[in-house]
């Protein structure tokens, strides 16, 4: 302005020229030309910081709806596998206690024969005494007997909660999935869909659980539930539409490869790269730039601490855009935390607010958050969230289990280790091992078996001696085997 004031001081006092008003109509042609150029130089420069404005206006929301997206999408972790030959080790300890069976009469004469083989003279007769190594014998299977009995019913009980929590882990893991399929595609989904083919079929019965008839409808055009029915929050795939896709809009709000169909009654239909593409191909192109243009936030394993990270996120990106919004009515001000997105104007109740037309391109949750409990992909994904925090548990309770039965199986070995160091015969029962072990990978191998886990009788009556001193050392050598394959 200085050098403006300078130069027409110039021209009019500093220049003693007779035609002074010749210079000034020159003088003038200049200004006005300079003034054009300043005029068209303002405008290009005000015009494209308002359009650099509005584009990607809504990139920091469909940021995080992608990081929920792909949350939910990842994998929410395995459930503890099952130790291998359970069933074996069951069924190992069952011919053990049968092989230790006494009869209470034999054991009771085993007993007063001990008696008086201690109390008699080696003058006296004995040929009607039990022999005294078979006394012994019976007196060590039964106590033998009786531990093994109590050890076997607890390494049943043990092996049939560690079947339980694996089985209850599979439920709250497959109602998690099931919930996250919901969350995404809506209230009909029951699975994660991963090709278009697969979606426009789940679409021909089950698209208006997902988006409503308009963008009008679907992403929430007033605050009040009686005079028009939102679906906000219905689904993830119609909040991502509400946010950057529309109806009547042409502007790029979330990513600069695709906009709104740029006119009225497209609903559903995306511009994508200048070409008009149907509602299937054209979610799975959005639900492909969230993983294209991430760069953080990806979740290879879904954990109940992420998916609590990621709703508290969301819930700060609501009324998140504060500038340039015009508040019809003071009551009104509190409606606008509800809002994700772009909105130009919030009324109280009947004005228009998230309609899927350009200046409008958000998603409005009001009706879910003030007249009902909550948005409704938001509350199936927490409750996803207490699913994976019960397979937790569970996973946690497998693993308690496991080592109790490991324990066990240490005392199981120490009594049939102070048993067997009295007997002997080590030689012969290298043969018994190998045919008990081929019986049971028969038994494996067929699916027959002559004591299989959970079937064993404990007021069964096997024949008395059935396994003799050497049978018994091999029996706990497979089972030791058995053991010490499972569950180290």
């Amino acid at each position: 302005m200085s050098a403006l004031l300078f130069v027409v001081w110039k021209h009019l006092f500093c220049l003693r020229d007779p035609n002074i008003s010749h210079k000034l109509l020159i003088f003038k042609v200049r200004m006005e030309k300079l003034g054009i150029l300043l005029l068209a130089t303002t405008t290009f420069v005000v015009g494209t910081t308002t359009e650099n404005k509005e584009n990607l206006r809504n990139q920091q929301e469909f940021n995080q709806l992608c990081r929920i997206l792909r949350l939910v999408e990842g994998d929410p972790g395995q459930v503890v596998k099952e130790p291998p030959n359970l069933g074996i080790l069951i069924e190992v300890l069952q011919k053990m206690v049968k092989a230790t069976f006494v009869k209470e009469s034999s054991y009771q004469e085993a007993v007063d024969a001990r008696e008086k083989w201690k109390s008699t003279d080696s003058t006296v007769e004995t040929k009607n005494i039990m022999d005294k190594q078979r006394a012994d014998d019976l007196v060590r299977y039964k106590i033998t007997h009786e531990k093994l009995k109590k050890l076997l019913a607890k390494a049943k009980m043990l092996v049939s909660r560690i079947k339980e929590e694996r089985y209850l882990a599979y439920v709250s893991r497959n109602a998690a999935l099931e919930k996250m399929a919901k969350v995404v595609y809506g209230s009909s989904a029951e699975k994660m869909f991963r090709n278009e083919t697969e979606f426009e079929k789940f679409l021909a019965n089950s698209q208006g659980t997902i988006v409503g008839k308009t963008a009008k409808e679907t992403c929430g055009m007033s605050n009040d539930k009686m005079k028009n029915v939102s679906f906000a929050g219905y689904s993830l795939v119609g909040d991502f539409f509400c946010l950057c896709v529309g109806e009547n809009n042409n502007a790029t709000l979330c990513d600069k490869s695709f906009s709104g169909p740029r006119e009225e009654h497209k609903w559903t239909k995306v511009m994508f790269e200048d070409k008009l593409v149907d509602f299937a191909a054209g979610w799975f192109k959005i639900r492909g730039l969230c993983y294209v243009n991430a760069t953080s936030g990806i979740k290879d394993v879904v954990t109940p601490e992420n998916i609590s990270t990621e709703i508290v996120a969301f819930n700060k990106m609501l009324g998140r855009q504060r500038d340039d919004v015009q508040i019809y009515r003071r009551e009104a001000e509190s409606y606008r935390q509800y809002i994700l997105g772009r909105v130009e104007q919030v009324g109280f109740t009947d004005s228009a607010i998230c309609t899927g037309e350009h200046q409008h391109m958000c998603v409005n949750y009001a009706q879910c958050l003030v007249s009902n409990k909550g948005i409704p992909w938001q509350l199936k994904l927490m409750e996803a969230e207490e699913d994976l925090e019960d397979v937790e548990k569970h996973n946690m309770e497998v693993h308690v289990l496991i080592g109790r039965l490991d324990k066990l199986i240490e005392k199981i070995k120490k009594a049939a280790e102070q048993l067997s160091q009295e007997m002997e015969g080590i030689d012969v029962a290298v043969e018994k091992v190998q045919l008990l072990e081929e019986e049971i990978e028969e038994n494996e191998t067929t699916g027959k078996s002559e004591a299989t886990a959970g079937e064993f009788n404990d007021n069964a009556q096997p024949e008395e001696g059935s396994l003799d001193k050497c049978e018994y050392w091999g029996m706990f050598s497979i089972l030791f085997g058995v053991v010490a394959f499972s569950l180290v």
